[in-house]
């Protein structure tokens, strides 16, 4: 039987969470200024069960830690070691699909990819304030900031560029422009800045966290070079007097995290003087990010460059990929569709492991051509879709 993952890595992925100092000492001020002594607090996606820890800490009676994945039962075991086991309860299932009472004077999370996009972020505390939050409870974070710079990085420029070149004789152009609508994960040295940054956009969690923002930044360019990126990287706000960060400059940012690299364009000369002026339309939620990049000159009022990307441009979708999501559109199952739905159909009427493996084995011989698919078939579906 295989298992849904390689514990390795995913135990390393967590020690990345773990060894990160200056993101556990933030969360734990936080915590500390927030919950009310003998407070409750629901940890989202808790992993380990480590914020819910630094919540007891910080003087909680109770925490509901929460987590879609096998890390839930990471958590209950550690929690038991530690001796909170009847302090904590551990809740296996995704926030937005399990019910908890109104009883939470605060929920805390660490859902913040780089440049806290996508993850479930603000899905998730929006529905948590609704449901489970006391009025007046705190959400940590509650705040996030978008900052941007100019930045220099011939090196990351150079995989955009590839690709208007050819390799061996075989050109590569018809897809430069998916490359230049590309971002790049990336550690930002600070030498590599042209200017210093500041915030494109900003939006609440909670109440109005639509994860929607958009604005602009006037970028002023300190020293001669070429600009090659936007750098882009986020502050949340955890509470009146804490936040974390990703910016290059901040010695406490959050150790594990990268910064993003967005492409300017093309590389453009900038001398001290010259003004980058950022745009960005953010949906978090989606996952999707637009950025317009204007160059003017010292006391110029129209652009000398100008680009307009977005994750559009990187998408590699064909026209037959787009007719698919055409309102009118009529989908038919494929076969592996039809197997889902008659394993699914199975279950509704008490099936046994068993008897799912045999009858999508049976019925669907052309999808799954060995017994050992039809078995990583059905343990697919019964973690997507079947209770504990």
């Amino acid at each position: 039987m295989a298992f849904p993952f390689t514990p390795a890595s995913v135990l390393e992925e967590h020690w990345g969470y773990l060894s990160a100092g200056a993101r556990l000492d933030a969360y734990e001020r936080a915590l500390r200024e927030v919950v009310p002594p003998g407070g409750v607090v629901l940890d989202l996606g808790s992993g380990t069960g480590i914020l819910g820890w630094l919540a007891l800490r910080a003087g909680a009676g109770r925490v509901v830690a929460v987590d879609g994945s096998a890390m839930a039962g990471v958590a209950r075991r550690l929690f038991a070691a530690n001796g909170a086991a009847d302090r904590v309860r551990v809740v296996e299932g995704w926030s937005r699909e399990i019910d908890l009472p109104r009883e939470f004077d605060a929920v805390v999370c660490d859902q913040l990819n780089p440049f806290a996009l996508g993850a479930g972020l603000f899905e998730s505390l929006r529905d948590a304030k609704e449901r489970f939050l006391r009025p007046g409870g705190a959400l940590l974070p509650r705040r996030v900031r978008w900052e941007v710079a100019p930045v220099e990085d011939a090196e990351t420029w150079e995989r955009v560029a590839l690709w208007g070149g050819a390799a061996r004789g075989y050109a590569l152009g018809a897809i430069s422009r998916n490359a230049r609508g590309a971002r790049f994960c990336r550690e930002v040295k600070p030498g590599s800045l042209l200017g210093r940054p500041a915030v494109a956009a900003e939006s609440p969690l909670g109440d109005g966290g639509t994860g929607k923002a958009a604005g602009t930044a006037v970028l002023e360019v300190d020293r001669p070079g070429t600009l090659h990126f936007l750098a882009g990287w986020f502050r949340a706000e955890l509470s009146d007097s804490v936040e974390v960060t990703t910016s290059p400059l901040e010695g406490t940012r959050v150790d594990h995290r990268l910064q993003v690299l967005l492409p300017a364009g093309g590389p453009v000369a900038v001398a001290p003087g010259d003004r980058v002026r950022a745009s960005l339309r953010i949906d978090a939620v989606d996952e999707q990010l637009a950025w317009t990049v204007d160059v003017l000159a010292p006391g110029a009022s129209e652009p000398r460059h100008r680009a307009a990307l977005s994750d559009f441009e990187a998408a590699l979708v064909e026209p037959a990929d787009l007719r698919r999501l055409a309102p009118d559109h009529r989908p038919l199952l494929s076969p592996r569709g039809r197997a889902t739905l008659r394993a699914l159909a199975l279950c509704a009427e008490g099936a046994t492991t068993a008897s799912l493996r045999e009858s999508l084995a049976a019925e669907f011989p052309g999808v799954f051509r060995t017994p050992r698919e039809a078995q990583e078939a059905v343990q697919e579906i019964l973690e997507r879709f079947t209770e504990r």
